[in-house]
C-alpha cells in the first residue's frame, strides 16, 4: 500500500493486517482449488470461493544453486472464466498482503458484478491469479523474524529479486484440474498477462521490460515508474485538484496556516510550543517540531485514493477533505464561507483565524494522527523535543519502509513554493531518521544507503524513458504520484505488437480526467471502463500477434480462445 511515510498500495492492496510471521513447507506442485475448473459456471450463479496456494521460490535467483534457500509464496487462483489455451492474467499484490478479494471483489454475490479483473477473465477466456510481492502477508522467508528488523534479514527483498520471482512463477507454474491436463500454461505456449496499479503498476511496466519473452502484456495503472529521492510534487496535484472542485478559499488558508507555523517555529522554542500547544492543546508526551510537521502532512493522506470525498466504510475515521476544507472556510460568527481568497487574507484576525478553525475541526487529531483525537497533560513548560522514531512493527509496513529507505525513495517532503501546504520541517533528514531508526545493521556495515539508490534503479529499468512494447499506462489527472508517471497526454492508438514508443512520443494510455490514485480499478468510474475496454481492444489485436508468432507450439483450443477473428 496506500500514512505518514511513503506508501502506495493502500488503496489497491489493502491494509497490512499480518501480525506474526507464518511459514511452512509447501510443495510447488501441488496447486489446488476449491472449485472444480472443468465445471462452466452459469452467469447468475454465486460466485465460488478462492483458496490460497503456495509455491515454492528461491529466495536468491542469483545464487549457483537457487533452490538450495527458497521462501513459501501466496497466490489465488480462480479458474472459472478460463478455456483451454486462453491467457494468464496476473494481478499482482504489490506492497501488502495478496487477497482474493481482488479476484472477486464482491464474494457471495451473482456473476453481475464482477470486478475490473474478473471482467477481463470472462471477456478472453483467461486464468486469474493474484500474486503476493515476497515479504509481505505470508510469502516470507523462513527462520527470519522481521518484526526485528534486521538489515540482514531484509538483503533479498529487491526490485530485481521480485520480479524474477514472477518469472520463475510463469515459467514452472502448473494448474489443477482436468482443464489443465496436456496444457502448457507456460510463457511458451501461453501468453501471460500483468496487471498492477501504484507500486504494482510500476512492477507490470519493469516485467515487460525485464522478461519481455515472460509477460507478453502489461497493464501499468497510476505507475511512479520514475525512483526520486525526494517527492515535493506529491503535493502539488492535491492542491490543483482541490482547487478545480472549487476549494481554492481551503488551499489559500491551508498555505497561509502551514506558513505561519513553520514562521512560529523558526522564532524558537518557546514558539514552537506554543503553536503545537494551539493546535493540539497538548504537546505531552514531547514531540519534535519534524514528527509535528509529519502528522500535519498526515492531513492529506486521504486524497490520494478518494479525492475530497469522505471513506464511506463505516468506523474508518477519515471524513474526507471537503469536510476539513468546509469547517476551515466557515465563520461561525457570520454563516458565511470565504470567497476563493481564504479567510487568512482578509478576516480582522488574519491567520490566526484560520489557524483556530482547523484546529475546532472535530476530526482535526484523528485525522492528523495526533493521540487518537484525545487531550492529555500539558506540561507547564516547553519541553526539549528531539527527533522521535517510533519503528514500524507491522511486517509489511517494516518490509515497504525497506524498499523506499534502499531503492525507491519518494519521500515525500515539503512543497515550498506558492503552493506549499506542507511544513518545511518534513525534511529529506527526517525520513533519513526514520530509516535508520528502523533497521539495525548486522556486522557493523549498514545496508540503508545515506540515500535511496534511485540511480541505480532507473539506469536498469529506464524510469520516465522506458517505452516497453504491449504496454497500456493510465493515470490520474491529480494523481498525486503523476510525477513519477511516463504518461502525461492521452493516447488511444493501439500500437503495433511488437512496436516499441519512440522517445517522447505519447505512451499509449489513458489520463483519467477527475481522478485520483488507481481510479481505473473501480467499475462504478466512467474514466475506468474507458481504460478498460481500451486495454482489452488492445488485448484482442495483440493476442492474435502470439497466436501467429507461436503457430507452431500452441495450446490446444488457443487458436479459437486467443484469436477468435482469426
Amino acid at each position: 500500500m496506500f500514512f505518514s511515510l511513503p506508501a502506495l498500495g493502500v488503496l489497491c492492496c489493502g491494509l497490512k493486517m499480518i501480525s506474526a510471521i507464518r511459514v511452512a513447507h509447501h510443495d510447488p506442485t501441488q496447486i489446488f482449488l476449491e472449485a472444480d475448473p472443468d465445471k462452466r459456471i452459469d452467469v447468475s450463479a454465486p460466485k465460488v470461493s478462492v483458496s490460497p496456494v503456495f509455491i515454492d521460490i528461491p529466495l536468491d535467483h542469483a545464487a549457483k544453486n537457487p533452490m538450495a534457500s527458497t521462501f513459501p509464496n501466496r497466490f489465488y487462483v480462480k479458474a472459472d472464466w478460463y478455456k483451454r489455451g486462453g491467457p494468464v492474467f496476473l494481478y499482482d499484490g504489490g506492497e501488502g498482503a495478496a487477497d482474493d478479494y481482488w479476484i472477486q471483489s464482491a464474494p457471495n454475490e451473482e456473476y453481475k458484478n464482477l470486478s475490473f479483473f474478473e471482467k477481463f477473465l470472462k471477456d478472453h477466456g483467461g486464468l486469474g491469479i493474484v500474486w503476493e510481492h515476497r515479504y509481505y502477508g505470508e510469502s516470507l522467508p523462513r527462520g527470519m523474524n522481521l518484526t526485528r528488523s534486521n538489515e540482514n534479514d531484509f538483503r533479498y527483498l529487491t526490485t530485481q529479486q521480485a520480479l524474477a520471482d514472477v518469472d520463475y512463477f510463469a515459467k514452472n507454474y502448473k494448474g489443477s484440474g482436468k482443464i489443465f491436463d496436456n496444457v502448457d500454461l507456460s510463457p511458451r505456449k501461453t501468453p501471460w498477462i500483468f496487471i498492477g496499479c501504484s507500486y504494482p503498476g510500476s512492477r507490470a511496466a519493469l516485467m515487460r521490460v525485464a522478461y519481455p519473452d515472460t509477460i507478453f502484456a502489461s497493464y501499468a495503472a497510476s505507475a511512479p515508474v520514475q525512483a526520486v529521492v525526494d517527492m515535493p510534487a506529491y503535493f502539488e496535484p492535491i492542491w490543483a485538484g482541490l482547487r478545480k472542485y472549487g476549494f481554492a478559499n481551503c488551499t489559500a488558508d491551508m498555505h497561509m496556516a502551514i506558513s505561519a507555523i513553520d514562521n512560529r517555529i523558526d522564532k524558537g522554542e518557546a514558539s514552537a510550543f506554543q503553536i503545537k500547544q494551539q493546535l493540539l492543546g497538548c504537546t505531552n508526551p514531547p514531540m519534535s517540531n519534524s514528527n509535528f510537521a509529519n502528522r500535519l502532512a498526515g492531513l492529506w493522506d486521504s486524497w490520494q485514493g478518494r479525492g475530497i470525498k469522505p471513506d464511506p466504510d463505516e468506523g474508518w475515521p477519515r471524513p474526507g477533505l471537503q469536510h476539513m476544507c468546509n469547517n476551515v472556510s466557515y465563520d461561525p460568527e457570520t454563516q458565511k464561507y470565504s470567497d476563493a481568497r481564504g479567510w487568512a487574507a482578509v478576516h480582522k484576525d488574519g491567520v490566526n483565524f484560520t489557524l483556530r478553525r482547523l484546529a475546532s475541526w472535530p476530526e482535526f487529531k484523528q485525522q492528523a494522527g495526533f493521540s487518537k483525537g484525545k487531550n492529555v497533560k500539558c506540561p507547564a513548560s516547553p519541553p526539549s523535543a528531539p527527533f522521535t522514531c517510533v519503528p514500524d512493527r507491522d511486517v509489511d509496513d517494516i518490509s515497504w519502509k525497506y524498499q523506499y529507505c534502499t531503492e525507491w525513495g519518494y519521500l515525500q517532503v515539503a512543497n515550498i513554493g506558492d503552493s506549499q501546504i506542507v511544513s518545511k520541517f518534513r525534511d529529506l533528514n527526517f525520513f533519513r531518521q526514520q530509516c535508520l531508526c528502523q533497521f539495525k545493521s548486522s556486522g557493523g556495515k549498514r545496508a540503508i544507503p545515506n540515500t535511496p539508490k534511485v540511480e541505480l534503479l532507473n539506469q536498469q529499468y529506464g524510469g520516465w524513458n522506458m517505452r516497453p512494447s504491449r504496454t497500456f499506462w493510465t493515470v490520474g489527472e491529480f494523481d498525486p504520484w503523476k510525477s513519477s508517471s511516463p504518461l502525461k497526454v492521452n493516447n488511444h492508438t493501439i500500437p503495433e505488437c511488437d512496436a516499441s514508443t519512440a522517445a517522447g512520443a505519447p505512451l499509449f494510455g489513458h489520463v483519467l480526467r477527475d481522478n485520483q490514485h488507481c481510479g481505473d480499478f473501480n467499475n462504478t468510474n466512467p474514466q475506468a471502463v474507458v481504460a478498460h475496454e481500451l486495454f482489452s481492444n488492445a488485448l484482442k489485436q495483440w493476442l492474435c500477434c502470439f497466436v501467429k508468432s507461436h503457430k507452431d507450439s500452441l495450446n490446444e483450443g488457443a487458436k479459437k480462445v486467443l484469436c477468435p477473428s482469426a
